[in-house]
């Protein structure tokens, strides 16, 4: 055999393993600029469209009240909505609803709440006074659905929003829906939800040896950065990547409907934490905080009652649960990983209902009408109706509500069609 014969390699055959080095980095790098180019800009479009912004202030300071509702039309972009859209406040400082202005409606309904009744998180077809206002006139009821609701009140508060309304506006409805969230018993004490820290700006009673309500302190004009229930967010709001805010917001709404998969994330090591101790379990599972905060809150609904029975009208009382009542199995083993062995978290899972027993009881020693939600949303818990982090309710949660307080509202408002009357309706 010939030199020429042997099989030497070609020279190409040597370089081969440094070309496909080149290739694999080659590549390797142009999927990372891509990945980071598509990053960029979905960042830049969540920037843009998804953020969570409002325009201007709503609200300013209220010299009795603390604060109140400035009339004009606004634009809001909630972080899990995808658009903005527009809420108007009427010159009564009301959030206005989408009715014709044609239609006769001789009697109304008034509706006093914090921000689940506001509902700055949705569009105003959404919430549920005005979805509570299309099944009224459904029925041709005659009832004009008044949206009272201002963030962060307290029944304190919504006590003199009504005199307000009677005093200044001329507004006596025949029927008064006092919409109770399981914060107010925090925000009657003018504590902050987190630390309990007091509250300047708001209006605080206690009560009297005989328990009358005394007026212990006036509204001061600053905010507590401690309680969130007064901040108030601005244009260009948010912070960190949106891309894993989105998908965190987009996974939490629909993990806290499926404990078992809660479960299984806790089964392979991730632990989900529940930021701070929420407001309820501060405000109903401290014995000090829920024996004054329950003669305060008592007080105020029956000195409610008083003045709505004064005016010819009726009051009624409906109470919204919290997220942590609706999906025990989700949020309670959070509530454990997030504050082991602290006894309010025991305490709450050994008696979770405890705020809706107790004003159930105030309702029925003044003789009020009662309702609690807590049966209606447990048997809708399969699917999410709230805001997860936010605790407020979403879309869901409030097409859920209207249909429950339409069954409960209907048969007051149809014998209180003539507010003008004053006649004290009889208690049941």
């Amino acid at each position: 055999m010939s030199s020429t014969d042997l099989p030497f390699p070609k020279p190409q055959s040597r370089i081969a393993p440094v070309t496909r080095l080149k290739t694999v980095l080659f590549f390797g790098v142009m999927l990372v600029v891509t990945f980071g180019f598509c990053l960029a800009v979905l960042e830049f479009s969540l920037g843009t469209y998804y953020s969570d912004e409002q325009s201007g202030k709503w609200s300013a300071f209220h010299a009795t009240r603390g604060w109140t509702l400035v009339p004009g039309t606004y634009w809001t972009k909630p972080v899990e909505m995808f658009r903005k859209f527009p809420i108007r406040i009427d010159e009564r400082g009301l959030r206005a609803h989408t009715v014709s202005s044609n239609v006769k409606r001789p009697a109304s309904l008034l509706v006093l709440g914090d921000s689940f009744t506001f509902a700055r998180e949705a569009p105003t077809e959404k919430i549920f006074t005005q979805q509570l206002q299309v099944l009224m006139d459904r029925q041709s009821a005659g009832v004009e659905v008044l949206n009272a609701g201002v963030p962060g009140y307290g029944t304190a508060q919504e006590l003199l929003l009504m005199r307000e309304l009677r005093e200044q506006r001329g507004i006596r409805p025949g029927t008064y829906l006092l919409m109770f969230f399981t914060n107010d018993i925090l925000d009657n004490l003018c504590l902050s939800y987190g630390n309990l820290a007091p509250q300047p700006a708001r209006p605080c009673f206690v009560t009297g040896e005989a328990g009358e309500l005394v007026l212990a302190q006036r509204p001061e004009q600053r905010l507590d950065s401690n309680d969130e229930s007064l901040t108030q967010t601005q244009p260009g709001g948010g912070q960190g990547f949106r891309t894993i805010a989105v998908a965190r917001g987009f996974a939490e709404e629909w993990l806290q409907s499926k404990p078992s998969l809660v479960r299984m994330l806790g089964n392979v090591g991730i632990h989900p934490q529940v930021p701070r101790l929420p407001g309820l379990l501060n405000g109903w599972y401290r014995d000090d905080i829920a024996l004054r905060g329950t003669a305060l809150t008592r007080a105020l609904i029956r000195q409610l009652q008083l003045e709505v029975e004064q005016s010819g009208g009726r009051l009624i009382v409906s109470i919204v649960p919290s997220p942590f009542q609706v999906y025990p199995e989700t949020y309670l083993p959070l509530l454990q990983n997030s504050f082991p062995g602290n006894p309010l978290v025991a305490r709450f899972s050994q008696d979770m209902l405890r705020p809706q027993r107790l004003i159930r009881d105030i309702c029925a020693e003044a003789g009020i009408p009662f309702q609690d939600l807590f049966q209606t949303f447990a048997a809708h818990n399969d699917t999410g109706l709230f805001i997860p982090r936010d605790g407020h309710l979403n879309e869901q949660g409030h097409g859920v509500a209207a249909k429950a307080l339409f069954e409960f509202v209907m048969p007051f408002v149809s014998t209180h069609q003539n507010p003008a009357v004053p006649t004290v309706a009889p208690r049941s």
